[in-house]
């Protein structure tokens, strides 16, 4: 008989880790770098741009006290529409998203998603789930 233990966390907190705050001024006037391109400026001066069909690197790392080795993997997912993204991405502080460089969102007013975490056990075999979906809530 198989078993199924299962931990879900569902809603914009597994995708949205800002805290809701005012939009920053200006936006539509910084100037854009494409994705790729590097610059001299800070990252408060510009806005960057993430076109539509663009390899991104998905970083996934397996770390804990349950493992007897931590794992590190890099996927490439590709998003369907041009993404502009300003702010503190390295921790995920303050970023906002837009599709269109005139509407900006805090990254849990732009998308939705889930995240998925299961231990599948048979007699035969136990293995690991463990998937992420994320959904623009925007629709511009």
């Amino acid at each position: 008989m198989k078993t199924l233990w299962t931990i879900a966390i569902f809603g914009a907190a597994c995708i949205g880790f800002t805290a809701c705050t005012m939009q920053p001024e200006g936006l539509s006037v910084k100037p854009v770098i494409k994705q790729g391109v590097s610059t001299s400026l800070k990252e408060a001066q510009y806005v960057r741009l993430i076109p539509a069909g663009t390899n991104i690197p998905f970083h996934v790392n397996v770390t804990g006290n349950a493992f007897a080795q931590s794992l590190e993997k890099v996927f490439f997912v590709v998003l369907k529409h041009d993404t502009y993204v300003y702010g503190n991405t390295e921790r995920n502080n303050n970023v906002w998203v837009s599709h269109d460089k005139k509407n900006w969102y805090s990254i849990d007013e732009a998308f939705d998603g889930e995240m998925y975490f299961a231990i599948e056990s048979t007699p035969e075999n136990s293995s690991i789930h463990f998937s992420l979906e994320a959904n623009r809530k925007i629709k511009e």
